[in-house]
């Protein structure tokens, strides 16, 4: 040993037996060339039998190892300790080269060979951190070892770990040919080695856990050579696994302090299968009971197990390589069912002020019929709930390869916004006080689809509020979309409805002239401070002694001529044409909301002011934009007690500025609730009077004509307020010369204006027009003699009515008061009400109601009928086709309507062919088909009639109910047709008359 290895033998005595043939050997130590210690056996023995002459083979009674105990140590380079006892590798492969030139087994037998209390000292220097363990006691016994042909013999292992963990392993072991069978297993087996390997490497840490393996397993080599294994029955158990972030500047360093990130009570895998050389692998189930992760986010928004260090990467790189490189021979691999039950994971985020504490409870994952076939489809079902309250689901198939796809029932009920509080704190000053997302649909996603979605989104009580002041800023009691078709692949979203249900908004100005909306926004303080300094000096600069005189008023530019039909048929199939790339198309059935209500406060005023709007109902028809056509727009409403409102028009909604005509009308509002206003401009209180108003407002390329009505009754001024800057005109000659014969003060106020135009406001642009006009009025007063003071005769007159109704607004229901309040102060008056009806205005909002009644319900059996995934306009314009060709002489229906889509027909270029195609506008050839239809509804003098006699007993019903005793001096004259102003209201006129007449 010391000439051929440089190494120490020692032994303290050999005691031979030449009678019974034995030898034992006690005290034998080998050190290495530096004197530390590699071998230590306490004694071996070994029994030689003569019966070798018989058998031809070398045989014994016994061979046992008594407490031998192995040293080996890797040094700080990675070189092992008992490398000078290895032969040079040039002489290895010398002496394999003679083996394979027929060499054979030397052909023994020992009929027990036994190792008693072996330990093996390992010590490890290369490591960040060193090393140093103690494996044992391992306890071998082996009967029969042998070396003949075709026999076999029976071992037993038993293996202890340093932390009592244990290893047996018992079965069958031939060795020529090599043949072993047997079954293996390991309990409550610890991890402290396999850790300290891994968390310098890895970042993580295994703090506690045992392992518990049991397996069944043949390996052999077959008359070819080949050597053939596999493993069945293989049941693995993780218990009890904690493992913590581990940083210590080595390896991949994670960005977070040390603390527990994984608590796994039991993983479970059960009926694992592997064959060599089929490459087989199949594993029965694999199960992760009550896992619990934890992670933090710090506020520089890296997560704790974020490494910091960017080389894995490339690693993963490299990894990936060897992979493609073996995958000429792929294994067959599959899972019966892979199952996370009952997870938990805690995110604490401190990236956000206050910190969120984010988490999901009750998480459980089922993957079934794993495998790595091509086309593979795994059923998987998900299930979990957030800690902020609110459930998600998903229950489909996956398939993996070649490529992804997905198709899942996707369910997520009452997910509480109110968890995303912190997150929209740092964007915006909005406090989200409650809300849940219900949703219900299907999701998809492959190659040729990243993503589509099909169902229904619900967003209920909602409520968000401005931080600032703490007030409230806009509600809702439900919100919904149906019918929801989402396609990444088609760049187009459908949704047939939005509903709003109970939608409120708050409109606050505050003191400092600050809008609540307008402060939602956060602002930059980095930036303010730039833009201070680069602007300035912040304390007032003095005016000038003498102000510049104000330049003269620009002309108002022209309006722009028309343009020809030719021009407005090519603008429109420009805008028509889909390039297909980077226009995302949006199709929005209609908007429908119901009783909405907003307030609006004013507190910048001298005095506070405010305004409530309740009961709002109205909607928006379909939006798209496919389609120049605008999409028609109703609400009514209720302003305060007794105030009215109404806009109608027409409105694009994604681009406002470039076609919108909306009427806006306010009737019976309550003038001295605008005394703030007044104030500023006239340094005068209203005391008295109401006020109807009707904004006519034209948008079209940003320019803005607005033809605005104001008729103002019972119109007093009051004291006299001072202000700075306010009129010094004589208002009262003013009002008194507004006022016409039954007090009554009618305005007509234009206004022109570039709403791009960034000191453009509507306020502003009317209340300057209002001034102009009363400063005219001063200066010419002559223009305006012969009004009378008096009480206004038309509150008592005439009753209005909207086209094709018999009901009373609000504002209407008013003046029934009042003029009940006449008639029983004059008990001896008599009322007579003559029914009226607008023949034009009338008749035609009874065939609209008429046919729209017949157009919904045909489209709701339609719907019934149909593929539930077909949208409502697809539906409408469906029935409106059907309802058409109904009209039609017999056979000419499809020639009609093949003439009718022409009209809404445009060129349009299509993607992937040379010659350009055509698009119809839909929407416009729907509206078309309606009105046609409209005009073909019947209406008889006997509808009109009715109507006329139903407003007039509406009026009598609403005067007996506030007086009773009116029964009897209210009468109702014959029906009579009228004829009223375009646009305005049906009146009724009531007359008055004695009980003597």
């Amino acid at each position: 040993m010391q000439q051929d290895f440089d190494a120490e033998l020692h032994i303290e005595k050999i005691d031979i037996n030449p009678f019974v043939l034995s030898l034992r050997i006690t005290g034998l130590e080998l050190d290495n060339p530096e004197g530390a210690p590699t071998i230590r056996v306490q004694e071996i023995f070994t029994n030689f039998q003569l019966s070798s002459l018989f058998r031809l083979a070398l045989t014994f009674d016994e061979v046992r190892l008594t407490a031998p105990e192995l040293f080996v140590t890797r040094d700080e380079t990675g070189a092992m300790d008992f490398a000078y006892l290895l032969p040079d590798p040039q002489d290895q492969l010398d002496d394999n080269v003679a083996d394979e030139e027929g060499s054979s087994l030397i052909q023994a037998l020992v009929f027990t060979f036994t190792i008693e209390d072996w330990f093996i000292n390992w010590s490890d220097e290369f490591q960040a951190e060193p090393l140093k363990s103690r494996f044992g006691p391992v306890n071998i016994v082996i009967e029969e070892l042998n070396t003949l042909p075709n026999k076999a013999g029976q071992q037993t292992v038993v293996f202890a770990t340093e932390k009592s963990g244990t290893l047996s392993w018992s079965g069958d072991l031939q060795l020529n040919p090599l043949r072993s069978s047997g079954r293996a297993r390991i309990d409550d087996s610890h991890f402290p080695v396999l850790s300290a390997y891994i968390r310098h490497q890895t970042g993580i840490e295994i703090v506690n856990g045992s392992a518990d393996v049991e397996l069944d397993y043949e390996v052999y080599r077959t008359d070819s050579g080949q050597i053939e294994a596999s493993i069945e029955n293989l049941d693995l158990t993780f218990k009890d696994i904690i493992v913590n972030s581990f940083a210590d500047g080595t390896g991949i360093d994670l960005a977070g302090p040390d603390q527990q990130i994984l608590k796994l009570p039991e993983a479970r895998l059960t009926g694992g299968q592997f064959h060599w050389p089929q490459q087989t692998v199949s594993l029965g189930s694999i199960s992760f009971n009550n896992p619990q992760i934890d992670l933090s986010r710090a506020e520089d928004g890296v997560f704790n197990i974020e490494p910091r260090q960017q080389n894995v990467a490339a690693e993963g790189a490299a990894v990936q390589d060897n992979d493609e490189s073996e995958a000429e021979n792929e294994w067959q691999l599959s899972i019966g069912n892979l199952a996370v039950n009952d997870l938990v994971l805690n995110l604490q985020d401190q990236s956000v002020d206050p910190a969120a504490q984010l988490g999901i409870t009750g998480f459980d994952l089922n993957i079934s019929d794993i495998n790595n076939q091509p086309d593979s489809i795994f059923p998987t079902s998900l299930s979990l709930q957030l800690l902020s309250g609110g459930t998600l689901s998903l229950e489909g198939d996956l398939v993996v390869l070649p490529e992804p796809r997905f198709e899942f029932e996707v369910n997520i009920d009452a997910l509480q916004l109110a968890g995303t509080q912190p997150y929209i704190k740092q964007q915006a000053n909005l406090e989200m006080n409650s809300g849940a997302i219900n949703l219900d649909g299907q999701i998809r996603g492959s190659s040729e689809e990243p993503f589509a979605f099909k169902g229904d989104l619900e967003i209920i009580d909602l409520d968000i509020a401005e931080s600032i002041h703490n007030e409230p800023l806009a509600s809702w009691k439900s919100f919904r979309a149906d019918k929801i078709a989402l396609s990444i692949a088609k760049r187009q979203l459908d949704i047939s409805t939005f509903y709003f249900d109970q939608l409120y908004g708050d409109i606050l100005i505050a003191e400092d002239r600050s809008l609540n909306i307008g402060q939602i926004a956060k602002v930059d303080s980095s930036a303010e401070e730039s833009a201070a300094q680069k602007s300035g000096p912040t304390e007032p600069v003095e005016p000038e002694p003498e102000p510049e005189p104000e330049p003269e008023p620009e002309p108002e530019p022209e309006p722009e001529p028309e343009p020809e039909p030719e021009a407005k048929a090519k603008a429109k199939a420009e805008v028509a044409v889909d390039d297909g790339d980077s226009e995302f198309k949006v199709n929005i059935g209609r908007i429908v909301i119901a009783d909405a209500s907003a307030d609006f406060e004013d507190l910048s005023l001298p005095l506070p002011f405010a305004v409530k709007v309740s009961s709002l109902n109205g909607k928006i028809t379909t939006i798209s934009t496919d389609s120049n056509e605008p999409s028609e727009v109703t609400f009514e409403g209720k302003v305060d007690e007794f105030g009215f409102a109404r806009i109608s028009g027409n409105v694009t909604p994604l681009e406002p500025a470039r076609n919108t005509d909306l009427v806006l009308s306010f009737e019976n509002i309550d003038i001295p609730k605008f005394t703030p206003y007044s104030i500023p401009i006239a340094g005068r209180e209203v005391a008295s009077g109401n006020l109807d108003l009707q904004l006519g407002y034209q948008v079209k390329d940003n320019e803005l004509v607005g033809e605005n009505s104001i008729i103002l009754r019972d119109f007093e001024l009051g004291p006299e307020v001072p202000y700075p800057d306010a009129m010094s005109l004589p208002l009262d000659l003013a009002v008194a010369l507004l006022k016409d014969a039954d007090g009554k003060i009618d305005l007509d106020l234009p206004v022109r204006g570039n709403v791009d135009d960034p000191e453009f406001s509507y306020g502003s642009v009317i209340w300057g027009a209002l001034g102009k006009l009363l400063v005219k009025i001063v200066t010419s007063p002559f223009a305006f003699l012969g009004n009378l003071l008096g009480i206004e005769a038309s509150e008592l007159e005439a009753i209005n009515f909207l086209d094709g109704r018999s009901d009373l607004t609000p504002p209407e229901m008013q003046r029934a008061a009042k003029l009940a309040e006449a008639l029983a102060l004059r008990p001896g008056l008599q009322l007579m009400i003559t029914g009226v009806y607008d023949s034009a205005a009338d008749g035609l909002a009874l065939r609209t109601a008429q046919f729209d009644e017949t157009l919904e319900l045909q489209i709701t059996e339609l719907a019934s009928s149909s593929d539930p995934e077909v949208q409502y306009p697809e539906l409408r314009r469906m029935t409106l086709e059907k309802l058409f060709s109904e009209q039609q002489p017999e056979g000419m229906a499809a020639q009609k309507l093949d003439e009718l889509r022409l009209q809404f027909t445009s060129p349009a270029e299509v993607e992937g062919q040379t010659e350009s195609g055509t698009s119809l506008d839909n929407l416009a050839y729907a509206n078309e088909l309606r009105a046609q239809l409209i005009a073909l509804q019947s209406v008889t003098e006997q509808d009109l009639s009715s109507l006329a006699s139903a407003r007039a007993m509406a009026l009598k019903t609403a005067l007996v109910a506030i007086d009773k005793s009116l029964q009897e001096r209210v009468s109702i004259a014959d029906n009579l047709a009228v004829t009223g102003e375009p646009g305005a209201p049906v009146k009724m006129a009531v007359k008055l008359g004695s009980k003597t007449e």
